[in-house]
């Protein structure tokens, strides 16, 4: 523990930011137009932010969220002394290992941690989520926050059960969102990638085709198409 150090300037340094890193938006402060290579979530805990991207800005409101592609180049301003945001920044091997087969069945939150995965950029990818009056994402956030700033015994295992829940809660929000081309990839990947990651020493394109119920050219194109590399070389 930092001596002195205030509940805000522990966010950088717990020890869960192998998991998610979260940061607190500076008040009355207008960030510069920055680029980041990993997925975001935005979230207003309290009242309003503006955020330009590009050519376009929107508004966060208290308790919505902003899910945010690798590649999104932008900058936010809070303008009020009630305006709290928070950032939660994901690693690639994090969403790989740990989120992706559980959230394959919300197609959309699919597509956008699959598009950062297999490595394709997609600088206006954004979802917007009103979470309106669902407290569960409030607690879930506040839960979040008081484990990576006061960690317990069990707070990696904590976390990563937050993060899972938050996502699903996400999913029954009402949501907005733009979304480029080249960023709609199925979401059958999804499970592909999770056996590719665990099933890497024995798993065979024949046996996969079977499974899926695709021929092996077919699944070959497939793969090809959404990741950039072939199966061989997934394997690899």
């Amino acid at each position: 523990r930092i001596p002195n150090a205030t509940i805000w300037g522990r966010l950088d340094v717990s020890p869960h930011q192998d998991i998610v890193t979260l940061k607190r938006a500076s008040r009355f402060y207008q960030e510069p137009m920055a680029y980041a290579d990993f997925i975001a979530i935005r979230y207003c805990y309290s009242g309003s932010t503006r955020i330009t991207a590009q050519d376009h800005t929107f508004e966060l409101h208290a308790n919505d969220l902003c899910l945010l592609s690798n590649g999104f180049v932008l900058s936010q301003h809070l303008h009020h002394r009630e305006d709290l945001v928070f950032t939660l920044m994901f690693e690639r091997e994090y969403l790989l290992r740990n989120v992706l087969e559980d959230v394959a069945g919300g197609e959309l939150l699919a597509r956008f941690i699959l598009n950062y995965i297999c490595g394709n950029r997609n600088p206006q990818s954004y979802i917007i989520f009103h979470g309106g009056e669902n407290d569960r994402i409030i607690h879930i956030i506040e839960d979040i926050l008081c484990e990576y700033i006061e960690p317990s015994v069990y707070g990696r295992s904590l976390i990563e059960t937050y993060v899972k829940l938050l996502l699903f809660e996400m999913l029954g929000c009402k949501y907005e969102y733009e979304e480029s081309p080249e960023s709609k990839l199925s979401y059958q990947l999804a499970s592909i990638l999770a056996r590719v990651d665990t099933e890497y020493q024995t798993l065979t394109l024949n046996d996969l085709a079977r499974d899926m119920g695709y021929n092996n050219a077919y699944l070959s194109r497939m793969i090809k198409a959404g990741t950039g590399s072939n199966f061989k070389d997934l394997i690899l």
